[in-house]
């Protein structure tokens, strides 16, 4: 049975039971991709179906759902084929533990209670701060990914090719069977859309790790930073003094404004562990949390 079809119709069953020769016609149409930065307008056809979050939850609230893109299955094989071809820069910060081979998110876990124990260990007491990022996916601003891609000296040709794909880009809604009228994609990668789509996820987040850990607010454990722990758009923040995870908070929202951010306030929290974790400015360092959610 066929699962996963795109605009085009095909699934990845079709390629597998295709002729040989067609190997060798998709070769040649990558290669001329590559060359002349440009790719077809049908890859940039996708569809989008709403699932929901919550199954109790109120279906009518546009909230409560999320999208799952559907690619043409050859837009996939591309993608494929330009992933292994610039693995070696598609890299993130070892602070990001989403979308890599050998990481979870128990490593990100273990990393987390090591942090805690090591700062309650030496007397002090540890400030977290759990933030959640809203609509991660769709909210990803173009100009500031292809910055991203050109200080970290992605290949040029490979950066058109993706300029070329995102100018391209119009989604469609799947509703009971039916598809809306197509509307034109101006931010966002679509979260299971393809397989690049994760690797410049994790690459976009490094703008956020690199302002916090360039700050010098945040623990670190023998010189080694682990002030912020990100699992792709979960980010938990780590301080042994409120005042510090205040200016963490701060560059969190200087990062929104620059990017385009929304962090979610209904998702984020705030705690303490420690021997003084019922610090009466916790109440108070709760607020201004909340209220810079709210800002950004």
């Amino acid at each position: 049975m066929c699962k996963a079809v795109g605009y085009d119709g095909l699934s990845a069953e079709h390629v597998i039971n295709a002729h040989p020769l067609l190997s060798v016609l998709l070769s040649l149409l990558f290669r001329m991709i590559v060359q002349q930065g440009i790719v077809p307008t049908a890859f940039g056809k996708e569809i989008v179906i709403p699932l929901v979050k919550n199954i109790d939850g109120n279906r009518t609230d546009s909230s409560n759902y999320r999208g799952i893109t559907l690619s043409p299955v050859i837009s996939k094989l591309f993608e494929l084929v330009l992933m292994d071809q610039v693995q070696d820069k598609l890299t993130s910060s070892n602070l990001q533990f989403g979308f890599k081979k050998k990481s979870s998110c128990s490593h990100a876990i273990l990393a987390l209670q090591v942090g805690i124990e090591h700062i309650c260990n030496s007397g002090g007491t540890a400030t977290i701060c759990a933030l959640d990022i809203s609509k991660a996916f769709d909210r990803v601003n173009f100009y500031g990914l292809f910055k991203n891609l050109i200080d970290k000296s992605f290949p040029k040709c490979f950066i058109r090719v993706l300029l070329d794909w995102f100018t391209k880009s119009v989604s469609y809604v799947r509703w009971n069977g039916f598809l809306s009228l197509p509307y034109s994609i101006s931010a966002g990668v679509g979260q299971g859309g393809g397989f690049v789509v994760p690797a410049l996820f994790a690459m976009y987040m490094d703008v956020l790790i690199a302002l916090l850990k360039n700050s010098g607010f945040g623990w670190s454990l023998h010189g080694f930073y682990i002030g912020c722990l990100c699992y792709a758009d979960d980010i938990i923040l780590i301080s042994q003094s409120i005042y510090a995870m205040q200016c963490m908070l701060n560059i969190c929202e200087v990062f929104a404004g620059m990017l385009d951010v929304k962090f979610n306030s209904s998702k984020s929290v705030a705690m303490r562990v420690g021997s003084r974790f019922e610090c009466k400015l916790l109440t108070y360092f709760c607020a201004v949390m909340l209220l810079v959610m709210f800002r950004v």
